[in-house]
């Protein structure tokens, strides 16, 4: 698909960064900009940097960065149309897509997978609402449940119909792949081969929609009493479903859970529905799975604080128990509830109302100490028994990693269960140890693995590594950051013009463009970077840094983000105290000489080296021709450059278009 010119344009004018990183991430204000946790990587200390004014974003974890639309195609795996749809879609931006046949034949496979979702979702829902059987049978059971027309709009809930294989024949005469119909699983094949049949006929569907909205996979409950058929069915793991990933309604429900700082993990699809219509939002759903990092990392984004609620029964208290761990783990405030026997979320918030639910939810919510306790066997409470329930719940505290935190609980634990709090500090310390242990014999057979790999990796090139206490990368990286974010601002230069002397201006770009125009730079994006910046410069066009930001090169896009926002910042709060801090690039000129200075220096040095290295091989040989002759010109213009760039009094600078002299700070 392509995109109008004038659109996209629209659309990055429209998107605020913080409103569409927010979906996906808490923020919190930080001065002129907005900090939260990693969604890239698993970190305590948050170092992913939002800036409004800049209209980017950089984690330092994992040194992703970009604008609002690089951040979508890092987090959702979405192509460049894709995000800008989704963009689109998010602030109501109508626009017309035109197909590219070009772009259709290299469109990804997940792409065309996800694409097949969407037309079936658009068949199931015309099923349900527009089919005699569908209203008799779909519409009639989710009417019975309380669903409304507005959550079967909303949630795209579906109808398969009883025909053993009508969407299949309905897709393949649309020219869907036979292949991405049993990769997805919506047509299943029988041993033979030679027959196709519909994996949901027979049921009602609920789509299951990724973080972005897009609709990665289905769940579908039979209606019918079969003995074989197995009440709920979901589709099977796919290159864009992996159900230990998916969320069931977080799509729909992260505004609310970012407003209300907390989430409300329910059991069933119908129990999201059922609390979501009746204004509880902040509710997902695990889909029937246990729950696992993925899942706990994308709540995390949003919150730090989880309800679980389960049933009363054997199973809804070990699926609690199983949880508990993980969330606490990665430092999630974990709060349980247990409803009455045989309630659901959907029947008890039927029955009681919402205002009803919340009352029960906070008269009956408990930490997971008290879960633990209340939930505990009547054998457990025996001296042995109460002994286990000790170690159980030492197990658990031990995967606290704030220390603090852990010690809180150590004292609340001893409270509790009228124990010395020596007593469970130790239980903790064996299973810290236990623990420990156990992680000390998997980081050895780690380094087994690496000593395996390297020894096998060395040759020839580690001898030709030469180490130099000179950091030509960071050098490097310091000239591009003062041209991303100084590259227009003028210099003032004293130029000499018959004798007579006058000052100019001279963008920092042309200035760094001259000095730098025989040299390449050792690291290879870093060197990418400054071709394309000095393309701009050799052709006099505009230089517009935040349009690197949407370069075709992701990394581009994330180097110059980085570029862009600098993690360091001065902190407002010297104001306060009449303090005068210089900003970093206050002094600007002192700022690039001075990188230009050493990392010029350090590369004529080696290039010198190499010169001189070959002049003396040549001589070796008795080669006395025009290479030595030409050679030695080489090292003779070298050792100028050298003086020049080391000299301290007025030097010449020669490659603008008039004689520009500047004195060296």
């Amino acid at each position: 698909m392509r995109i109008p010119e004038h659109k996209v344009e629209e659309i990055y004018q429209a998107a605020d960064i913080v409103e569409v990183i927010q979906d996906f991430v808490q923020l919190k204000k930080r001065g002129a900009n907005w900090v939260g946790l990693s969604p890239f990587k698993s970190e305590k200390t948050p170092s992913f940097t939002v800036s409004p004014a800049k209209g980017i974003f950089k984690d330092f974890s994992s040194g992703k960065g970009g604008n609002a639309v690089a951040f979508l195609m890092e987090l959702e795996g979405l192509s460049y149309p894709e995000a800008l749809m989704y963009l689109a879609k998010k602030y109501h931006i109508e626009i017309e897509v035109k197909e590219d046949p070009a772009y259709r034949d290299e469109e990804s496979r997940k792409q065309s997978l996800f694409n097949l979702n969407e037309f079936a979702a658009k068949y199931f829902h015309h099923q349900l609402l527009e089919t005699t059987e569908g209203k008799s049978i779909g519409l009639s059971y989710f009417t019975e449940r309380g669903i409304t027309r507005e959550s079967v709009e909303k949630f795209q809930l579906g109808y398969s119909p009883e025909e053993w294989d009508a969407f299949t024949k309905h897709a393949i005469q649309a020219k869907y792949a036979e292949e991405f119909l049993t990769h997805t699983g919506l047509t299943l094949v029988n041993e033979a081969g030679d027959r196709k049949f519909d994996r949901f006929r027979g049921r009602v569907i609920f789509p299951i929609h990724s973080v972005s909205g897009k609709i990665a996979g289905f769940g579908g409950r039979v209606l019918k009493a079969d003995a074989k058929a197995a009440k709920y069915v979901n589709s099977p793991e796919s290159d864009i479903y992996h159900k230990s990933e998916v969320l069931y309604g977080l799509f729909f429900a992260r505004e609310a859970i970012r407003q209300a700082d907390e989430v409300i993990l329910v059991e069933g699809y119908l129990d999201v529905i059922s609390l979501h219509q009746r204004g509880i939002r902040n509710v997902v759903a695990a889909s029937g799975t246990a729950l696992s990092e993925v899942q706990v990392k994308s709540l995390a984004r949003l919150t730090k604080k989880i309800v679980m609620v389960n049933d009363a029964d054997l199973a809804g208290i070990s699926a609690t128990n199983r949880a508990i761990d993980l969330l606490l783990e990665k430092e999630m405030n974990v709060s349980t509830l247990l409803l009455p026997e045989g309630e659901d979320p959907d029947s008890y918030i039927k029955a009681n109302g919402p205002e009803g639910f919340k009352e029960y939810m906070e008269a009956n919510r408990k930490d997971f100490l008290d879960f633990r306790i209340q939930t505990s066997p009547k054998s457990l409470l025996t001296p042995d028994g109460k002994a286990s329930l000790v170690d159980s719940i030492a197990a658990s505290l031990a995967k606290i990693p704030d220390m603090v935190r852990m010690q809180a609980w150590i004292q609340a634990a001893a409270r509790r269960l009228d124990f010395p709090e020596q007593t469970i500090a130790s239980a903790v310390n064996r299973a810290l140890i236990e623990a420990g242990r156990l992680a000390a014999k998997a980081e050895a057979r780690s380094q087994a693995t690496e000593k395996e790999s390297s020894e096998i990796q060395i040759g020839t090139d580690s001898a030709a590594f030469v180490y130099s206490p000179f950091n030509s990368a960071a050098q490097e990286k310091e000239i591009l950051r003062l041209l991303v974010n100084h590259g227009n601002t003028p210099l003032q230069f004293m130029v000499s013009e018959e004798g007579r002397e006058r000052l100019v201006d001279t963008p920092v770009l042309e200035y760094v463009f001259v000095e730098l125009s025989d040299f390449t730079f050792t690291d290879p994006l870093y060197d990418k970077l400054r071709q394309i910046i000095f393309e701009k410069a050799a052709s006099r066009a505009e230089f517009i840094p935040n349009d690197l930001l949407n370069h075709f090169d992701p990394a581009i896009g994330s180097l110059v983000a980085e570029l862009l926002l600098h993690r360091e910042q001065i902190s407002e709060n010297w104001k306060k105290f009449d303090m005068d801090v210089p900003d970093f690039d206050e002094d600007l000129r002192k700022a690039l000489d001075s990188s230009l200075h050493y990392f010029i220096t350090y590369h004529i040095e080696r290039m010198r080296a190499t010169v001189k290295s070959q002049i003396e091989e040549l001589m070796a040989l008795g080669i006395l021709d025009n290479r030595v002759d030409a050679l030695m010109n080489k090292v003779k213009r070298l050792n100028e450059t050298f003086a020049r760039h080391n000299t301290k009094t007025e030097t010449t600078i020669t490659g603008f278009p008039k004689f520009i002299k500047w004195t060296k700070s």
